[in-house]
């Protein structure tokens, strides 16, 4: 059989290493056969790079130094960084590794102060200052508007050659990193030229501080070829939101989640006012994304606002917004604002004439929306003024966070019966309703980082043949109260099996920290391969 696979064309053995894509423990003794296979396989092997500590990193360094092709055939490096007594200025080495990567597409780097408020050590004594501001200069370096001799951290030529500039086949860029002894980074001026990078289509940063003079350093009229852009718990202030989207040529997808979950984080820098945009300034806003009115196709936007007082629902006329100019966009969701607001994205006549599909999430009062005032028969107001405005719609999903509107509690009579109305309702325009809750009261603070896996909604019904999807009908509970109170006994045991393996299932949903300690292993065998 050795034969063979020996006097195999080098065709088939290329496929063959293609095949075991992944599999870098058996791509490595590939590569260690001869010298005829390992210009075959090492290629496979170095296209995707995991590191996790300085040390692999220069280990690695050291491997591509050595033989040429190893750090040509590098496509996606993934840096989720850990340190050791919080010291992170061994990771400046990322700098030597990505230098020598010419080809390089995909680019990674979350800090090691992410996770467990780990933020409170992220000091200039512990080289943090100097590490990100290594990582950071050298991809603002791979954009013809930076000059080389502004950037303190690299070891690079001071001509503005392209030949030597870095990055610059990058397409896809995430990162997830935070300030010195802050949780949240800001993108000062300098850092500004992220967003101008010459190849860039993908950007997902998070943690971040979005200030008004963000692309103050850029030229005015600099455009970049960037597709997606996500901000991901982010500090926004409306001019510096309006500049970031002044830059990319034909945007996509946009997606702006204002920061939640860390308010101490969201006065700095001071002196300006962030978030809260849908309700501060709305017709600023829609001005400020209406700068791709002519290329967006997804739009979500999560407002760290969320209306707590019901009366407010009835009190509030908030103005529509003209969504008309935005006439490639096929999917829109709206998070943490009113039912007003809410509805004012939507308002008829105005809403985006090509629009297929509507999600409204996180609607605090759900049963409010889908209850109050309904006539016998009569779908909800929202719903019809929703389908009114945009008669195109395949797609309207609802996620309500109000306990009292989980449609898996069959005794919820009236909640189940508006949503089955409006569901044939709107059945009978052609478009699917899904209506939705969270998996759990507590859920994992964007973005996910290493080791930890979000849990998906739970979907309770959809307007089809199955209708809801938990729980069951009235008359069947009913009935199964009465088949069941002749064994009561047999139906305690039951239940206390099922409660046994619900909790032995949530434990093993929940244990982020034996999930991070088998990714640690993993990385240690592939780091391996590649030192």
């Amino acid at each position: 059989m050795a034969t063979v696979f020996w006097t195999l064309p080098d065709e088939l053995l290329i496929q063959t290493a293609e095949h075991l894509s992944g599999n870098d423990t058996t791509l490595r003794s590939l590569a260690r056969t001869s010298r005829h296979l390992q210009p075959i396989a090492e290629p496979v092997l170095y296209r995707y790079v995991f590191a996790r500590t300085g040390e692999e990193l220069h280990r690695l360094h050291l491997t591509l130094d050595s033989v040429s092709w190893r750090s040509k055939s590098i496509h996606a490096i993934e840096v989720r960084a850990s340190v050791v007594d919080h010291d992170s200025s061994s990771l400046v080495t990322l700098q030597d590794v990505i230098r020598v990567a010419p080809n390089l597409r995909e680019l990674m780097l979350e800090s090691p102060y992410c996770n467990n408020e780990s933020w409170r050590h992220a000091t200039v004594t512990n080289g943090w200052h100097r590490t990100m501001s290594s990582w950071l200069d050298l991809i603002v370096a791979a954009s013809p508007s930076a000059p080389f001799d502004s950037r303190p951290y690299l070891d690079l030529p001071s001509t503005p050659s392209l030949s030597v500039r870095p990055l610059q086949y990058l397409k896809r860029l995430t990162l997830h990193l935070n300030g010195v002894e802050r949780e949240f980074w800001t993108m000062q001026q300098e850092y500004g030229g992220i967003l101008a990078h010459p190849t860039l289509e993908d950007l997902h940063i998070s943690s971040i501080n979005i200030p008004k003079d963000v692309v103050a350093y850029l030229p005015k009229d600099l455009r970049s070829p960037l597709k997606r852009l996500t901000l991901d718990e982010a500090n926004v202030t409306l001019a510096g939101l309006r500049a970031v989207l002044s830059i990319p040529e034909a945007l996509e997808y946009l997606y702006i989640g204002e920061n939640r979950y860390s308010p101490h984080e969201r006065l700095f820098p001071p002196g300006q006012k962030y978030n809260r945009l849908p309700t501060r300034n709305t017709q600023g806003l829609m001005d400020a994304i209406g700068r791709q009115k002519h290329s967006l196709q997804s739009l979500t936007y999560i407002c760290n606002e969320i209306t707590l007082n019901p009366s407010y629902i009835q009190s509030t006329n908030a103005p529509a917004l003209d969504l008309t100019m935005f006439e490639a966009l096929r999917e829109l969701s709206v998070s943490g604002s009113s039912h007003s607001h809410m509805l004012s994205w939507c308002a008829a006549a105005k809403a985006p004439p090509r629009l297929q599909r509507l999600t409204i999430d996180e609607l605090v009062f759900i049963d409010v929306v889908m209850e109050g005032g309904l006539l016998p028969g009569q779908p909800p107001a929202f719903i019809k003024e929703a389908i009114k405005a945009v008669p195109q719609l395949k797609q309207l999903d609802i996620v309500g966070t109000n306990e009292n509107f989980d449609l898996s509690a069959p005794w919820l009579v009236q909640p189940r019966d508006a949503t089955d109305v409006a569901g044939r309702y709107l059945e009978a325009r052609k478009c699917v309703l899904r209506v939705l809750r969270p998996p759990t009261n507590t859920r994992i603070v964007r973005p996910i980082l290493y080791g930890e896996q979000e849990q998906e909604n739970v979907l309770m019904y959809v307007n089809d043949q199955q209708g809801f999807r938990v729980g069951l009908h009235p008359d069947d509970w009913l009935q199964s109260e009465i088949d069941s109170s002749g064994d009561e006994e047999d139906d305690t045991d039951t239940t206390s099996d099922e409660d046994d393996e619900d909790e032995s299932s949530d434990d093993e949903d929940g244990d982020d920290e034996d999930v991070s300690e088998e990714g640690s292993s993993d990385t240690d065998t592939s780091d391996s391969e590649h030192g």
